[in-house]
């Protein structure tokens, strides 16, 4: 994600005139790839994040974490979570 926001941020000031983006040219030999690379990277993370279970883990990992403090809060709720230790009776 940071990597597509890197790309459009330099486009956006190749359009408001900001240098040094405002020199580079379009050409496909010429400075085409340093307007590209931030998405060429971008492309490349997320193949391999998808391939390699990344993504998935994370997931999942949030999705646990939530469970977590919904059961921690219920259990607060009810009174059956001890204030010192966080763990049920």
């Amino acid at each position: 994600m940071w990597l597509v926001a890197l790309g459009a941020l330099q486009i956006v000031l190749y359009l408001a005139d900001v240098e040094p983006m405002a020199t580079w040219n379009w050409e496909f030999f010429g400075d085409l790839w340093k307007f590209l690379w931030p998405f060429i990277g971008a492309s490349i993370w997320w193949v391999w994040a998808d391939q390699s279970g990344y993504n998935s883990r994370k997931e999942m990992e949030r999705i646990d974490q939530r469970r977590e403090e919904r059961r921690l809060k219920n259990l607060d709720i009810l009174g059956m979570l001890r204030k010192d230790s966080k763990k049920r009776r």
